[in-house]
């Protein structure tokens, strides 16, 4: 069976990561993220999530208003909450998964202290968006949420040049892994300090079995999304109902929580797999995007919508949107091809929010019609071939179900 997605994690990290090596190897990987993406200063958490809190409890916000976007990982309006502060969501725009300019206008208040603009699936945000926060709040901290991106460019360069700081995330999936983890990049040295102090204060170090498990975690993931492992994995789901199948099983839990090691500090082994990893993104970034644009350029000589960009995205993930998801990942997996519903939801729409939140009608539409084709590092250009012929032979048999979702053209 084709997997919908496989870690860019490799044996030979783990390996050079349990060696012996440099004590310092967490500030290496810190350098490492801040020269790259042109920040002073960075900062290593247990995940992107705990650096968002730990960010908002340094800046002294209790109350205040934060936007992001409705269609967006949990954890980010989870962090905010459990900071201590409120959530705002910007919705969708009508024809694209990201909020525009519009959107980002209608949202924001003088009230408005942070804007968390997320590149989600690679593909650049509306950076007009900025400027009608910053015409609202002229101080709002602009945070980039580049947890799956990593490096997202337009025109211009890089898209969060001038943003306050950039949150990234090194799990498992993600572009570039330290078996968990988050960074976060600022250029106030003093705000640094404070979230440094916060995080040291507040955490313990890294046990040789949360070490163990992290690395017995890494090396199961690895052979999960391979065969036969992954065919039986997709066996238990189907048939046992013993893993998620169903978007509703991806719901996050309610209400807001943090992981029980959220305060386990990372490690020098898994800063070790992480500077591993990084020697190697632009390996990673070079076949995500190639893939990308095979599928692009297929879908839509073959009369298929893609959405738009302005610049190439990174593709994390190659998002679709379809009017009838259960039947398209049907298809697919009759044909041996698992494809992912990264996001089924708006997270406007989740029990913790939805009685407070506006609402975000397109954002909603979109969690509900978006799969993501598979791509990772080391997918064959045969097995891409293979995902745009299936979805072509299903488009034969139930045109509806692949069509472009009739909310898009209003």
């Amino acid at each position: 069976m084709l997997a919908r997605v496989r870690s860019n994690l490799a044996f030979r990290d783990l390996l050079l990561g349990a060696m012996a090596g440099e004590p310092r190897s967490a500030a290496l990987l810190e350098s490492a993220f801040a020269v790259r993406y042109g920040f002073r200063y960075a900062a290593l958490f247990p995940y992107a999530r705990s650096a968002l809190r730990t960010l908002l409890e340094a800046l002294g916000w209790r109350g205040q208003e934060v936007l992001c976007p409705a269609y967006i990982c949990a954890e980010v309006p989870y962090s905010v909450t459990l900071s201590g502060n409120r959530v705002a969501f910007v919705d969708s725009t009508a024809d694209h998964f990201l909020p525009g300019a519009r959107e980002w206008r209608a949202a924001a208040t003088g009230q408005s202290v942070m804007a968390i603009f997320t590149p989600l699936f690679g593909y650049p945000v509306d950076r007009q968006g900025e400027s009608a926060v910053r015409d609202a709040a002229p101080n709002a901290f602009i945070l980039y949420d580049e947890a799956q991106s990593y490096g997202v460019s337009d025109r211009g360069g890089l898209q969060a040049r001038d943003a306050d700081g950039v949150l990234f995330s090194l799990g498992l999936g993600k572009m570039v892994t330290a078996l968990s983890g988050g960074m976060l990049l600022l250029r106030d040295p003093v705000l640094h300090r404070r979230v440094c102090e916060l995080r040291n204060s507040r955490g313990v170090p890294s046990s040789l079995g949360h070490k163990m498990r992290l690395a017995a975690t890494g090396a199961m993931t690895w052979l999960g999304f391979r065969e036969p492992a992954l065919s039986i994995i997709d066996f238990l789901g189907r048939y046992l109902h013993l893993v998620p199948t169903q978007p509703e099983e991806w719901l996050p839990a309610d209400p807001p929580y943090a992981p029980l090691d959220s305060k386990v500090l990372p490690s020098d082994f898994q800063a070790r797999v992480g500077c591993s990893q990084f020697a190697r993104l632009d390996a990673f970034l070079q076949a995500r995007r190639d893939v990308g644009r095979y599928y692009d350029e297929r879908l839509l000589e073959q009369g298929f919508r893609t959405f738009e960009t302005t610049a190439v995205p990174t593709w994390p993930r190659y998002p679709l949107a379809v009017a009838d998801r259960a039947t398209v990942i049907t298809g697919f997996r009759k044909e041996g091809i698992q494809t992912s519903m990264f996001l089924p939801y708006s997270s406007a729409d989740l029990p913790a929010y939805r009685r407070i939140a506006r609402a975000c009608p397109n954002a909603t539409l979109w969690g509900q019609s978006m799969i993501n084709l598979p791509n990772w590092y080391g997918i064959k250009p045969t097995a891409v071939k293979r995902v745009v012929d299936a979805l072509v032979r299903l488009r034969e048999r139930c045109p509806e179900s692949v069509a472009w979702p009739e909310f898009a053209n209003r």
